[in-house]
């Protein structure tokens, strides 16, 4: 993105939960918590490369998974051996399957139309925007199709006036509103309060039954956490399109006369046309450029995560479910879980939480909707409601949401931990 990417989550309640737990990032020791800094998208990126040099870490490129099967052991403590392409072969006591969690937010840039099939048009993935950039500035005409984050970030550098340039999109997302206010602060450093977690849950039980109304409401009604461009508003589950602030959805609003609202896009001869809801086509001409900010899919994910009960019913083999709504987080209920296996603790890992698994999946393929958005939002609150507390304790986070504890902005800020300690602190 030409601005940088800034890490947020859920309004800032989570940013400082983007983090492996035994390496704090340089920009915690650098500015204290209470400036509430998001790290840019080059520190981020530093960050991680940082972890291949991780003394716990060791790093395999160009190991793409085939495969794993059990090879020896008892039924208790299985051997695993995991074929990789290229016939590298390792042998382990677990697998942690971490394929991507999520349907939309993860995997390959999604392309409505193939750009191959549109004759003498410059048609690309807004992922590619900095390389693509001389080329969609000068273009005869300028498309940008799509109304999520990565548009909105786009649209910071485009010029409302342009008399050539239309936005086309099915419809506005919300977004949850970057948190920038005096007392938030105050808040995040402090217990949640009992009402607090207990309207989370609900909230997120609703969710879980695919009963998004609330969470339009949430965003869309009294005292709302989101906030969007404009009208019309996607389909439900509308809050999908992450964290903004202010300033840039007030400077997207400037593009509102550019908007047309798409029911379709068909691409015939050579020529791709634009269907919009109110009737009129629109072709695009040789030497017009084309930026689809379409995210990302991953087709393989949603069924994965719908047979995570056949996954687990083999002892130590452990997807990482989505037990939290920030990823890194989500890694370390996952790290809980195994660390308790691999050390025959008497800790998550267990029959119970193994049943809890089976009757949440089962649950959750009686959803009306099982692939999309949907699914992409309902399953991981079912996994949030029903799993992640039998890992992690919500009475010593005193957070519904184990991102959002306090002690990320207070004795664990800045701090390398002890992935141990700090599971034997914070477990069930």
């Amino acid at each position: 993105m030409r601005r940088g990417c800034r890490l947020t989550s859920g309004c800032t309640l989570a940013s400082q939960a983007y983090r492996c737990l035994s390496l704090a990032p340089d920009w915690t020791k650098q500015h204290p918590a209470s400036k509430l800094y998001r790290p840019t998208q080059a520190e981020i990126l530093s960050y991680i490369e940082s972890m291949a040099d991780h003394p716990l870490i060791k790093v395999k490129l160009g190991t793409r998974y085939l495969e794993h099967r059990n090879c020896g052991g008892d039924g208790e403590a299985p051997i695993y051996e995991v074929r990789c392409g290229g016939g590298m072969k390792f042998r382990c006591r677990a697998v942690v399957l971490a394929t991507g969690t999520n349907t939309m937010t993860s995997g390959l840039p999604h392309l409505p139309v193939s750009p191959s099939d549109v004759s003498d048009v410059a048609v690309f993935h807004s992922s590619d925007f900095t390389k693509m950039s001389a080329t969609f500035h000068n273009a005869r005409k300028r498309y940008l199709i799509g109304a999520g984050k990565a548009a909105v970030e786009i649209l910071q550098g485009l010029n409302p006036h342009d008399e050539n340039f239309v936005w086309g999109h099915r419809g506005h997302p919300n977004f949850a509103l970057r948190g920038e206010s005096a007392g938030l602060f105050q808040f995040l450093s402090r217990p949640q309060s009992k009402k607090w977690m207990d309207n989370s849950r609900r909230g997120a039980e609703q969710f879980a039954q695919q009963n998004f109304e609330l969470m339009r409401h949430m965003a869309e009604g009294p005292n709302a956490w989101g906030i969007n461009v404009g009208k019309p508003s996607v389909a439900d589950p509308a809050w999908r399109a992450g964290v903004e602030s202010t300033d840039n959805i007030l400077h997207a609003r400037r593009f509102l006369p550019c908007q047309v609202i798409l029911d379709d896009l068909v691409v015939e001869g050579g020529v791709l046309t634009l269907i919009c809801k109110d009737g009129p086509r629109i072709q695009v001409q040789p030497g017009d450029a084309v930026c689809f900010a379409t995210g990302q899919r991953n087709n393989t994910v949603a069924q994965y995560l719908l047979e995570a009960d056949k996954v687990m019913a083999d002892r130590g083999v452990i997807p990482a479910l989505p037990y939290s709504a920030v990823h890194p987080v989500a890694g370390a209920y996952t790290a809980c879980l195994a660390h308790s296996y691999l050390n025959g603790l008497a800790g998550p890992y267990n029959d119970g939480f193994l049943r809890a698994v089976r009757e949440t999946v089962e649950e959750h393929r009686s959803n009306p909707e099982q692939g999309g958005w949907p699914v992409a939002i309902s399953f991981p609150s079912a996994v949030m409601v029903r799993l992640a507390p039998l890992i992690l304790d919500r009475a010593k986070a005193h957070a519904f949401d184990y991102t959002e504890c306090y002690h990320w902005y207070g004795k664990w800020f800045g701090k390398d931990l002890s992935p141990e300690d700090h599971f034997r602190e914070m477990g069930v």
